[in-house]
Parts: structure tokens; C-alpha cells; sequence
């Protein structure tokens, strides 16, 4: 369900103030990657072994099984393979006929201000605010089709900051600890992929 808010619930939900109305997503959350797949490993019932900082180049079933090779050469078999290389999966054989378009995104990491650090929900406009993990805020973030820069720039983090600023004034001010860029994948129509 999504309910319309009154400025003041809006700022109470948020514990920051919010000069408008909102819609509110009870059921609607975040999470962080990372932690999420950290707790998945330690909670797993089943073995999983996690590769890092490798990166997968090839991927050949054998049997009933897959066999996935790593740029070291390594290799790891597996009844289950999960792609999570947004439109770099279409780099393998099995996946290279599905037409995914790079999306180029940057955030910022904003360190929590006086003001921002009692922001207890995330804050979704035409950007974003999460609530302060150690002391830092993400903020963001662009959505760029046809850019390939994988460098953060500073005219986008001034945008994403001034549309934070322009949308929750008592906020303005937060300074930025870093930017950073990720593409993930769409269609050519901008629907998202997932299945």
C-alpha cells in the first residue's frame, strides 16, 4: 500500500523536516550488498564459497552442473550460478543475445551533518538520501544512458547535491566524503532486468 502524508507526519516518519507532502511505502526498505551477501554466507545451510576479486570469463554447463573459469584460470563448478555483472553478463555465450543497455550512476557518500543524522527513513525524490550508516549518508544519483566515463565528476555530484539541498533545505551543507560511479543494466525501453 502507498499512503499520501501530511508534511508534519512526513517530518515525524522522517525525524527531519519535510516541507511537503509524501507518499509513504510501509512495506518498502534498503539494504546494503554487501552485508546482505555477508549474512547470507554465515547463515547458509548449504556450502557457498565466496570468490572475490575475481572475475568470471567463461561459463560451460557440464552435466548437471556449470563450470565457471576465472581470469586467475581458476575454476568452480556449481549446481546454481547466479549473473550479477549488470550488462557486462551479456559477455557470456549462454546470456550474449539478451540486449542490455549500460546505465551510468553516481552517488556520493555525504558525511551525516547536525542535521541530517536524525534521518531514520530513506528519502526518495528525483534523488535519494539514505538514513546515516557510521556517519555517512548516500546520496544520489544520476541515471546517464550513453556515458562511459567510469570516473566520478564534480558537475554531477554538484546536481546531485543541489537537487538534496533543493528538496530538504534544512539539510544543505553536508560535506561530501567521496563520489563514486557503477552502471547497472536496462532494456533499450529503460525497463529494469531481473529472472
Amino acid at each position: 500500500a502507498i499512503y499520501r502524508i501530511s508534511a508534519q507526519e512526513s517530518s515525524e516518519r522522517a525525524n527531519i523536516t519535510i516541507p511537503t507532502p509524501s507518499f509513504f511505502i510501509p512495506q518498502a526498505g534498503y539494504c546494503s550488498p554487501v552485508d546482505i551477501t555477508k549474512a547470507f554466507i554465515s547463515t547458509s545451510t548449504t556450502r557457498v564459497t565466496a570468490r572475490c576479486s575475481l572475475e568470471a570469463v567463461a561459463l560451460e554447463p557440464i552435466g548437471s552442473q556449470w563450470r565457471v573459469t576465472f581470469n586467475s584460470g581458476e575454476t568452480a563448478t556449481s549446481d546454481v550460478v547466479v549473473l550479477c555483472g549488470a550488462h557486462e553478463i551479456s559477455k557470456f555465450l549462454q546470456t550474449s543475445w539478451i540486449p542490455l543497455e549500460p546505465i551510468r550512476g553516481q552517488t556520493v557518500q555525504a558525511i551525516a551533518s547536525q542535521e541530517s543524522r536524525p534521518l531514520k527513513t530513506v528519502i526518495s525524490y528525483d534523488g535519494y538520501i539514505t538514513p546515516a550508516d557510521d556517519g555517512i549518508h548516500f546520496v544520489g544519483a544520476h541515471y546517464r544512458h550513453n556515458d562511459a566515463n567510469e570516473l566520478p565528476n564534480d558537475q554531477d555530484t554538484t546536481e546531485i547535491l543541489s537537487r538534496l539541498y533543493r528538496t530538504l533545505p534544512t539539510i544543505s551543507g553536508v560535506d561530501t566524503l567521496n563520489s563514486r560511479v557503477c552502471f547497472r543494466a536496462s532494456t533499450h525501453d529503460r525497463m529494469p532486468y531481473i529472472g
